[in-house]
């Protein structure tokens, strides 16, 4: 797991969405997030700006149904080879930006491993486009999951061409919550007053629990169809962190595991905050570790 060098500016800019999001609190931030957060470039010539907000406030409220394949390692998972997950665009995006954090290069967009990555992704992707496509103007949407930015791990999920250089872009975002660690007051509060190793411990524990929760993993780990997509998954995690947490996770320690990623992550955020901040308080302040950020960018055709 590599770390960028360069040095990062202070900002002041539930369920986990790798299990499912809660969508009344998701409406209800996004409904105030799409004009509290939403920022238009200046209009240009043919491009009314106003379309990015559209093109949010159709990802926030379109729900849609999506079948998330499973990989079936055992006999007993053969008549079961998918199941259906339901929430809005933006709450599956943020799904699979989170699922994204634990994916080999290899697997994207082309297996199910029974936790939201893979032709999931590419599923939600093809629904966001043809809802979007009532949108007068061309339509980007990054849905990044950056517990800290400029440092691993992170996962995204993308809909839409790349942006061209040079063309006027209207530009909205908003958070959608993945995770339950700690608020943003909290972690200004422990980085005061824990400094950096502390701030390092909340932020692993946070993004430990959101990309493999507990809970969720305890019950895929009794079901022929995704436990051994569980088993693949940690074991990803552990070799990025130079750690092994599968023995605990076939013991049936899945808290224990990951504990052992946890420990290791933080490990890696503490030289990061060390590295790339001036001080624990502004890295506090630029942490993300429980919402997914959804960018929207749309453009004259």
């Amino acid at each position: 797991m590599t770390r960028p060098r360069r040095r990062a500016k202070s900002s002041s800019d539930g369920r986990a969405a790798s299990t499912t999001l809660d969508v009344v609190v998701f409406l209800l931030l996004v409904s105030a997030a799409v004009g509290v957060l939403a920022a238009a470039a200046p209009p240009a010539d043919g491009h009314d700006p106003r379309t990015a907000d559209r093109a949010a406030e159709l990802l926030a409220t379109t729900t849609v149904a999506v079948d998330q394949p499973l990989r079936s390692p055992g006999p007993h998972a053969r008549d079961r080879q998918s199941s259906t997950v339901h929430g809005t665009l933006a709450a599956l995006l943020a799904r699979a930006a989170v699922a994204d954090v634990a994916a080999t290069p290899e697997s994207a967009g082309t297996e199910g491993d029974g936790l939201g990555r893979g032709t999931f992704a590419a599923v939600v992707a093809e629904r966001a486009s043809g809802s979007l496509s009532s949108v007068d103007a061309t339509v980007n949407v990054t849905a990044s999951y950056a517990p800290l930015p400029g440092s691993e791990p992170r996962g995204r999920a993308t809909v839409g061409p790349a942006v061209p250089d040079g063309v006027d872009v209207a530009v909205a975002r908003f958070r959608v919550p993945v995770g339950t660690g700690p608020a943003p007051a909290a972690l200004d509060r422990i980085a005061r007053e824990g400094g950096d190793r502390e701030l390092a411990g909340a932020l692993s524990e946070a993004t430990v629990e959101t990309v493999v929760p507990s809970s969720r993993t305890r019950w895929a780990l009794r079901d022929d169809a995704t436990r051994q997509a569980v088993a693949d998954r940690y074991r990803r995690l552990g070799r990025s962190l130079s750690v092994a947490p599968t023995g605990a996770l076939d013991a049936g320690r899945v808290r224990r595991a990951n504990a052992l990623l946890a420990r290791a992550l933080a490990d890696e955020y503490r030289a990061a905050i060390r590295t790339d901040f001036e001080r624990p308080t502004a890295a506090a302040d630029a942490a993300r570790p429980r919402a997914v950020v959804v960018t929207v960018r749309t453009w004259s055709p």
